[in-house]
């Protein structure tokens, strides 16, 4: 088939890589947990919802979840070329890895555009307890803590939310902090005595 005489062969070069096939992202959690595996690349056999994005300095993190689980999505090589938000459904394929005591998952190809949009993302109600009791549990979740106390909020930038800064609060005796995403509407706000925070859980560390 081909015209000139000089051309008679070519040669194709390719190359694919096999995904482990996982059901949700429990079972990616401990499959990585239990073996480790920095190269392997897991894809889920089903969607997981956007809980939120943080815009980061440079790239976004997005975090993720279902009804087992919760990832942060760090998007180091800028694979991703969609805009996700809150509430989408997207597919995820990617690898494992640790840092700082937290589990990320690296998208080894494009996620492409949410299959569905708008979905309802619902926090798990949790107290401050079980957080410090069972964080990889709780890992990347949406939560929520009801009734928490910001017992040092005078000592805490006068008393006001900034950007970037923790805060720290308390319930039943059981303490953790917050921290101030650089997006988020109450930033110059004064901090309250006690509030009910909706948030992402994040344990560096195992806190």
């Amino acid at each position: 088939l081909f015209d000139s005489p000089e051309i008679s062969q070519i040669k194709i070069s390719a190359y694919w890589t096999t995904a482990t096939l996982v059901e949700n992202l429990s079972e990616l959690r401990s499959l990585f947990e239990t073996n480790q595996l920095t190269s392997e690349v897991f894809k889920l056999k089903n969607n997981v919802l956007v809980s939120h994005v943080y815009a980061g300095d440079s790239k976004p993190i997005i975090y993720v979840q279902d009804s087992y689980s919760a990832i942060t999505i760090q998007d180091i090589s800028s694979i991703i070329t969609s805009t996700y938000k809150e509430g989408d459904s997207i597919k995820i394929s990617g690898t494992m890895d640790k840092a700082f005591g937290t589990t990320y998952f690296y998208p080894s190809r494009d996620f492409n555009m949410p299959t569905s949009e708008n979905n309802s993302v619902s926090p798990t109600i949790v107290t401050l307890a079980e957080l410090n009791s069972s964080p990889a549990l709780y890992e990347a979740q949406l939560i929520k803590v009801e009734n928490v106390n910001f017992y040092d909020r005078e000592n805490e930038n006068g008393g006001i939310f900034k950007q970037g800064t923790n805060n720290k609060i308390e319930q039943n005796g059981s303490t953790a902090a917050i921290s101030v995403f650089k997006e988020v509407d109450y930033i110059d706000e004064a901090i309250p005595e006690t509030a009910t925070i909706i948030g992402i859980f994040r344990s560096p560390g195992g806190k």
